[in-house]
């Protein structure tokens, strides 16, 4: 039995929630490795590293109450730029952060996965096998797809020729492009109706 769990009685209230959060450390403490090496610094959850006229983001997104003996998770990749924030109200792109950028998508919709892909992990092993998959993601689809984006003009460019998986409306992102080529600030799209008054 992990260190980290010694004292505990198997099946209790205790040992169930530390495994879940055992989990979460275990991938988060990789992905702080992993993404060091990309030029990343973070902050609890999220990587960010600015890149030319950019804001590259790598969050780390749990799934709520999947139980205390196991953690999901997933990656959100995002891409914000200063040069949009001026024009945008507050409830779109108005701070560079990870959820108010304009480019956001799940890490499944990047790789062969091709699909909102989550990993499961229920044991000290499938965590270890999800934290190398992850780390091939990384390498192989997810840092060269943000390495071509490094622009304003890349970003608008990505922005309008949508993917699967994009979680801004095409109005939205179209408007938000149209701002990064340097074009007067056109009219805002109306507010979205999940977003409220």
């Amino acid at each position: 039995m992990d260190t980290a769990l010694h004292g505990h009685t198997y099946g209790s209230k205790e040992i169930m929630s530390s495994l879940r959060n055992l989990y979460r450390n275990q991938v988060l403490t990789s992905l702080r490795s992993e993404l060091k090496a990309m030029g990343f610094t973070s902050s609890g959850r999220v990587f960010r590293r600015s890149v030319g006229e950019v804001i590259h983001f790598i969050g780390l997104e749990s799934w709520p109450n999947f139980g205390p003996d196991a953690y999901r998770f997933t990656l959100e990749i995002a891409i914000h730029a200063e040069a949009l924030v001026e024009h945008s109200p507050r409830y779109f792109f108005g701070e560079v952060e990870c959820g108010s950028a304009p480019l956001n998508i799940r890490v499944g919709w990047l790789s062969d996965h091709q699909c909102d892909h989550w990993w499961t992990v229920t044991s000290a092993a499938e965590c270890d096998k999800a934290i190398k998959e992850v780390a091939d993601v990384l390498r192989v689809w997810v840092l060269p797809y943000l390495d071509a984006i490094v622009s304003k003009s890349d970003l608008a460019r990505v922005l309008r020729n949508r993917i699967i998986g994009f979680g801004w409306p095409a109005h939205i992102t179209s408007w938000a492009a149209d701002i990064l080529d340097g074009q007067d600030a056109p009219p805002m799209p109306p507010i979205p109706q999940n977003l409220g008054a």
